[in-house]
């Protein structure tokens, strides 16, 4: 699997770069919105990664290769993940120096929300994904991004000064996410293998 991440990031590096400028650049202006859009637009990397193997055919030459289904859907939801985690780790540092600077509240709790929102959009649409692909599949792109801008703009909207959020809180949202994100690869390792017979 390591070396299918390798063969992914090396496929879109050019885009990579652009996403980790427009994290900084988002999570460094002052507007909730973008804070949180800056994280969850980091969970689009592996359709991009996933188009690319399309225009390419790699689906059809990895099948003669020693790769297991589970292989070839664990290494894009990887690096979802690893994107997404390191989004969020640049919009908290981002925030807290902001924070410093501008001697004003920073609210971590809305990044982390963002992030688990992020990792909800990709669980719901990496297996139709793999299941219509991402060239027959525009409208699940369409899909998305109209998820993608929709969690943005929900957690956002929520006003985290006046909301209990807790460690608690926080934890059973991370296990929650752990749970779609599980069920999420197992669909998307079952459409897989169906469409390798």
């Amino acid at each position: 699997m390591k070396a299918l991440m390798i063969k992914d990031t090396y496929s879109i590096w050019k885009q990579m770069k652009l996403m980790v400028l427009m994290v900084v650049i988002f999570s460094v202006v002052p507007t909730p919105f973008l804070n949180i859009f800056a994280v969850t637009y980091a969970s689009m990397i592996p359709y991009t990664a996933a188009a690319l193997d399309e225009q390419s055919r790699w689906p059809a030459m990895a099948a003669m290769m020693p790769y297991r289904p589970m292989d070839m859907v664990l290494s894009k939801y990887a690096l979802g993940w690893i994107f997404i985690g390191g989004a969020m780790m640049i919009s908290l540092v981002a925030g807290a120096v902001r924070a410093l600077v501008m001697q004003t509240v920073f609210t971590y709790s809305v990044i982390c929300i963002g992030a688990m929102a992020a990792l909800v959009v990709m669980s719901i649409t990496m297996p139709l994904i793999f299941k219509f692909g991402v060239e027959k599949g525009r409208l699940v792109v369409i899909f998305l991004i109209a998820l993608i801008c929709g969690s943005a703009a929900a957690v956002s909207k929520v006003d985290i000064q006046n909301m209990p959020v807790n460690g608690l809180f926080l934890i059973v949202g991370v296990v929650v996410t752990v749970v779609i994100s599980g069920v999420s690869v197992f669909i998307a390792c079952r459409i897989y293998e169906r469409s390798m017979r």
